[in-house]
């Protein structure tokens, strides 16, 4: 038994001497820690990290690296429900310059940051893991969950002056958001998309200001007295209730009442530049032909909300021929000439502002 436990000794310690270095950003306070991983997928070990309580992060790189974060790092969150779409997403922008090395992209589980790794990316896990899920639908508590969670890690890199972008992993990334002027030269506190008038949260870029902190603390706050008394749900058990993009609109709508922020400035980018999904047809955004007429050239980004479901963005992405991610290649890539064509697809039906495999099947959303 003696020697049992020396070997184990002995392999836990070659574990820690040649784990990858991440950093720990234990929650709502500004130190950090460094702790050594290998892998995510081996739970046993690192669950005994101290970097695994209610709402930490462990990544694979600095967010506080100044070459990193200026003038923001993108930053997306995703689970494995949301897989496909982050590794379209990767494929669909690998030949922009500058993306992916200021890119991070926060999950929690193993298995998605497993697939990620290959990539040029930072990967940040999130201590509150959801190990088995593969996704909860819209408006049950497993969903208001993930959505809480998140709200909380918005909330503390806005602590600690981290400048960041927020974006989905649904969107279309037409042409490279470092090359607009309108994006890059902004001075405001919080800059945003026009989501049906609104700032939507899909595309938000917020500053390292004192008044950027305390909304988000804010949102924060009155999305947890939601949950408060919510308790001992099952995830999957329906739950109405106001969303972060929802609670941020009405704070903003009052900011003149709020000490912390009342100061804080805004804008809302061009329209046709930064879409939301009611560009497209179907969902629930309508046919999308009034807006596809208005906004008739080549946009910087486009949303894919306004549908509900992974399943069913995926399918209006295909259909329109704004997927990049071969089905053959088990989630790489593939040659440049492949990205190149796809590209040329995407293109060319933003250019004719028809989608490239005809109108949407009735089934395409059932949950619209």
């Amino acid at each position: 038994m003696r020697n049992v436990n020396v070997f184990l000794c002995f392999v836990l310690l070659c574990y820690w001497s040649i784990g990858t270095k991440f950093l720990y950003f234990a929650p709502y306070s500004l130190t950090t820690n460094l702790v050594q991983l290998s892998k995510f997928e081996n739970a046993s070990i690192v669950k005994q990290l101290p970097l695994f309580q209610d709402v930490g992060l462990s990544c694979n790189v600095d967010l506080n690296d100044r070459s990193l974060s200026q003038p923001f790092i993108f930053v997306m969150f995703g689970t494995r429900a949301f897989l496909p779409l982050i590794l379209n997403w990767l494929c669909n922008t690998l030949l922009f310059s500058g993306i992916h090395n200021r890119t991070v992209i926060i999950v929690d589980d193993y298995f998605s940051s497993n697939a990620l790794s290959s990539y040029n990316v930072g990967l940040c896990m999130t201590s509150k893991l959801h190990l088995n899920h593969t996704g909860f639908h819209y408006n049950t508590f497993g969903y208001w969950q993930l959505v809480q969670q998140r709200v909380r890690i918005i909330e503390y890199l806005t602590a600690l002056k981290i400048p960041i972008l927020l974006f989905e992993p649904d969107a279309l990334w037409v042409r490279n958001p470092l090359e607009d002027d309108e994006l890059m030269n902004a001075e405001e506190d919080l800059v945003g998309f026009n989501d049906d008038g609104n700032f939507g949260f899909g595309w938000l870029r917020l500053t390292t200001s004192e008044s950027v902190h305390a909304l988000m603390q804010a949102v924060r706050i009155q999305f947890d007295k939601q949950l408060q008394n919510v308790v001992n749900l099952d995830y999957n058990h329906p739950l109405s209730m106001a969303g972060e993009q929802h609670v941020m609109v009405n704070l903003l709508k009052n900011r003149k009442k709020e000490a912390g922020f009342s100061n804080i400035t805004t804008r809302m980018l061009t329209e046709c530049k930064y879409l939301s999904g009611k560009w497209y047809d179907g969902g629930r955004g309508g046919n999308g032909e009034s807006v596809r007429k208005k906004c008739n050239g080549f946009p910087v980004v486009i949303n894919n909300n306004w549908i509900v479901g992974n399943e069913a963005k995926i399918a209006r992405a295909k259909r329109w021929g704004h997927w990049f991610l071969p089905d053959d290649l088990n989630g790489t890539c593939g040659s440049t000439r492949f990205l190149e064509g796809a590209m040329y697809r995407m293109r060319h039906s933003i250019k004719t502002a028809k989608p490239f495999n005809g109108p949407p099947r009735q089934d395409e959303c059932p949950l619209c």
